[in-house]
């Protein structure tokens, strides 16, 4: 109604224009050219805008007229589509429907004749594949739930306690699988962006090389699967349980792990750039050369992780737990680790450059050869560190705490810092 209206002010608006410009420019040449003959001599201007208007009136009425019939057509056809729309649709659901229920039968017929029994795996195989992979490439999101249901249910993705690769490369895009049990399936190469796998069971699952593009694994099980090369962008998978799951090589950037547990899990070469992490257990994780850069990591638990080579350039590790880490060589360049927990870890030949460690816990860790210049370390603890060969030029080390910890010649402190007089222990050149 309030487009209606709005169209009906725009074109009267134009019409108002138009005919104000149309009447001015008529009572102009009758001002100059009336005379005698046409009866307009010695009339007055009000006299023939009075005119003007009582000739308009049927034009206007009649313009009106034929708009409001427009409209009305107009909202005729834009009925017409709508309810063209609702029949097809209703139409592609019937049909949908009866894809549904035609497989399911033709599944339990195979069933019925024992088409499933080992000595004829094969075959049925070859069968059962070809029906499931075109019947889901014509679901809807929903039916596509109920078929794999229907799979889990009657045994028909497994053989034994082994997967059958029944499902392997399917179409499985906005399926509702909200809470499915799926453990130990075969869902290699599956097309699951956009799917609901909240609370599923997924453990031991094969989703390698999966596509899981936005697809919601909230609460997810997915602990022990294995996920190598799967695509996880943008993915939901707030408190997932991926313990002991392989995810070598997986794309899993601008996913949301909050709260997940990822303990024990395989991340080498993983893509985790802009993901979220806050308040995940990442504790003995292995992250050998993943991508982590802008990467949110608050309050996480990376006790003993191996980071080694890792890229966390201006990564959020704010209050995380680091200690034991392995972080040698890694890029923590402009990285967040105020009051991170690093005692003990294993940073040396790090990139710390203009990282933030304001009272950060890096007792007796490893920082030789690291690069901290222009580091802050206000209120940090470097008790017992190694700082041999440690660039802190231009850090700011106010208030913190560098009793020792060990340096040479060759250890390059702020101007005006006094290392022995802050209880630093000297030490010769020796090989290290």
């Amino acid at each position: 109604m309030k487009d209606f209206f709005r169209r009906v002010s725009r074109t009267f608006a134009r019409w108002q224009t138009w005919l104000i410009g149309a009447t001015a420019a008529v009572l102009w040449l009758l001002l100059i050219y009336g005379s005698d003959e046409t009866g307009l001599a010695g009339k007055t201007l009000w006299d023939l805008v009075q005119l003007l208007i009582l000739a308009t009136i049927p034009a206007v009425l009649i313009w009106g007229a034929y708009w409001l019939n427009q409209q009305e057509c107009q909202v005729e056809r834009e009925k017409i589509r709508q309810q063209a729309e609702t029949d097809r649709q209703l139409a592609d659901d019937r049909l949908r429907e009866t894809e549904w229920r035609s497989y399911r039968e033709q599944m339990t017929a195979l069933l019925e004749k024992g088409l499933g029994k080992s000595e004829q795996a094969p075959a049925w195989l070859t069968i059962a594949r070809a029906h499931t992979l075109t019947t889901l490439h014509r679901l809807d999101g929903p039916r596509k739930g109920l078929l794999l249901r229907f799979l889990q249910e009657t045994g028909l993705m497994t053989q034994g306690a082994h997967p059958i690769g029944l499902l392997s490369g399917a179409d499985l895009v906005g399926a509702h699988l909200s809470g499915a049990k799926l453990n130990r399936a075969d869902l290699s190469e599956v097309d699951l962006r956009r799917a609901d796998l909240s609370l599923a069971d997924l453990s031991k699952a094969d989703l390698s090389g999966a596509n899981l593009g936005e697809a919601n694994l909230r609460g997810a099980n997915l602990s022990e699967a294995h996920l190598d090369r799967a695509d996880l962008r943008g993915a939901d998978l707030r408190l997932a349980k991926l313990n002991g799951a392989k995810l070598g090589a997986a794309t899993l950037s601008k996913a949301n792990l909050n709260g997940a547990d990822l303990h024990w899990a395989d991340l080498s070469e993983a893509n985790l750039s802009g993901a979220s992490l806050v308040g995940a257990d990442l504790s003995e994780v292995k992250l050998y050369k993943a991508r982590l850069g802008a990467v949110k990591l608050r309050e996480a638990k990376l006790h003993r992780v191996n980071l080694r080579g890792a890229d966390l350039y201006q990564a959020d590790l704010g209050g995380a737990d680091l200690g034991e880490a392995d972080l040698s060589e890694a890029n923590l360049a402009e990285a967040n680790l105020g009051w991170a927990r690093l005692s003990e870890a294993k940073l040396n030949q790090a990139d710390l450059h203009h990282a933030d460690l304001r009272q950060a816990n890096l007792r007796r860790a490893d920082l030789r050869k690291a690069n901290l210049s222009q580091a802050n370390l206000h209120q940090a603890d470097l008790s017992e560190a190694e700082l041999r060969g440690t660039d802190l030029s231009g850090a700011n080390l106010s208030e913190a705490n560098v009793s020792g910890a060990k340096y040479h010649s060759q250890t390059k402190w702020p101007t005006g810092f006094e290392a022995s007089r802050a209880k630093a222990i000297f030490q010769s050149n020796e090989p290290w």
